[in-house]
């Protein structure tokens, strides 16, 4: 306790400075002539001004409405047209087959070469690599 007195009363005095040194400040802002700018009573834009007040009032624009179409009907229509054309396209087209074949999977043998051309590749190495070449520039 008696090792935390002294600090408590620097700092006291301390603030005590802080809020005289304030205080002077204050007497002499007080002392002080305000600095006003002089108002300059003519302006060059007064006479703008004027001519811009003066000018004749904007008309409305005039509203031009949309002239309604009457909506077509189709009456003899049921689900798609069919053109002799398309008929023609679909039957060509019933004679090509589009499916899908199922792809053979790649055989891999461990030790011939001819078959496997990524026999050498090393996917830790790659990683390794990648990194040290790709690192971020600080």
């Amino acid at each position: 306790m008696e090792t935390i007195l002294p600090f408590i009363i620097a700092a006291i005095v301390f603030g005590y400075q802080i809020y005289a040194n304030f205080k002077k400040e204050q007497e002499k802002a007080k002392k002080r002539k305000p600095s006003h700018r002089p108002q300059v009573d003519e302006t060059p834009y007064k006479p703008l001004q004027r001519e811009i007040l003066q000018r004749e009032p904007l008309s409305e624009p005039e509203l031009i409405h949309p002239k309604s179409e009457k909506h077509i009907t189709f009456e003899d229509y049921s689900g798609v047209l069919e053109v002799e054309e398309v008929k023609r396209a679909k039957e060509i087209h019933k004679k090509h087959e589009h499916a899908y074949k199922r792809l053979e999977p790649y055989k891999i043998d461990a030790g011939s070469d001819e078959t496997n051309p990524y026999g050498d590749f090393d996917l830790r190495d790659a990683v390794i690599k990648s990194a040290i070449l790709n690192r971020p520039r600080y």
